[in-house]
């Protein structure tokens, strides 16, 4: 079983506590260390959010303003020559380098960085015309289907029964700090009918649960986990609560090796209630995940003056080599 450590933006945009995960995550245990391509000029300005909706005293918009989001963006963000010692110190741990793509336009300065692992958010799961072009491009993808109708799934069955390139589909729920009784677990089962390789990405709080979804997914027999990864405290950074440490990665490591019935030993024995994570194959989405669905699809996208297409090999080392 393969594990991704997240490290998304709990590197605080500096590069040297992203080198540091890089390192102990791969002493940890993982199998890939992953980041997020977010630049805050894509983030798309969309009045609804400026101030939410509340509709007798119901939820019906998320407020989250440009301005103060563009903001705490720009100061995560990382160059590109940030990601290529990303992507070196990956290599030189042993980890395998992956990242997020948001983004059309980011499409072919990613793969002129050399990744060959890429993943789709659950809110980008339907953008045929984002995946099309990355499975041009990339040979190993990795897709999310957080909040995401059954319906949507079919067809994402469908596009990949086409393409050549290996790629997994993760169970997640998209809710920021996940609840077991939210985990819906199951959900794995109804993806295996669909598709050959399946994970579990976790926003559990780890700090109240523990990683009691985690090993319930593991025991299910998903082919890879995804975690949110820190080395900084549960304040320091916005995922904080649904960040795992090292110690955590390593114990969830150490629980993939265990066979079956040790696997279930232990959970029956540090976590009693894990049968709570199980849920169902199939169900609603919840409000709060028709919430987030609603504020994070089309939340980036690629501006009239972006332009995706291919940059030449020598135009993209003299703008690389200029960042140094």
């Amino acid at each position: 079983m393969n594990i991704i450590a997240e490290f998304c933006q709990n590197h605080n945009g500096n590069i040297d506590v992203l080198l540091n995960m890089v390192k102990l995550a791969a002493q940890a245990g993982a199998t890939f260390g992953k980041i997020q391509c977010i630049y805050a000029e894509d983030l798309i300005y969309r009045p609804q959010f400026e101030e939410g909706l509340l509709d007798n005293g119901i939820q019906r918009c998320i407020k989250r303003p440009y301005k103060e989001e563009y903001n705490r963006l720009k100061q995560l963000e990382l160059s590109l020559y940030e990601q290529r010692r990303f992507i070196q110190a990956c290599e030189d741990y042993g980890l395998i380098p992956m990242t997020t793509i948001f983004s059309q336009a980011r499409i072919y300065e990613t793969h002129q960085l050399g990744y060959k692992h890429i993943k789709v958010a659950s809110y980008d799961s339907s953008s045929y015309s984002l995946l099309s072009t990355i499975f041009d491009l990339f040979p190993n993808i990795y897709i999310s289907t957080g909040a995401t109708y059954d319906d949507e799934i079919l067809s994402l069955a469908r596009f990949l029964d086409s393409r050549t390139s290996n790629s997994s589909i993760f169970h997640c729920v998209t809710k920021y700090p996940l609840d077991p009784e939210d985990a819906n677990l199951n959900r794995i089962k109804y993806l295996r009918k669909l598709f050959p390789v399946v994970g579990y990405s976790d926003h559990s709080n780890i700090h109240i649960y523990g990683l009691e979804a985690v090993f319930a997914a593991i025991y299910l027999g998903v082919d890879v986990i995804e975690s949110h990864f820190t080395i900084l405290g549960i304040s320091e950074t916005k995922d904080g609560p649904v960040s795992i440490s090292p110690t955590n990665l390593a114990h969830i490591k150490t629980f993939s090796l265990m066979d079956k019935v040790d696997q279930y030993n232990y959970l029956e024995s540090h976590f009693p209630s894990w049968r709570r994570c199980l849920g169902s194959q199939t169900r609603q989405l919840s409000d709060i995940e028709l919430l987030n669905r609603d504020y994070y699809r089309g939340r980036f996208g690629t501006r009239r003056n972006s332009c995706p297409l291919p940059l030449s090999q020598s135009n993209w080392i003299r703008n690389y080599e200029g960042l140094q």
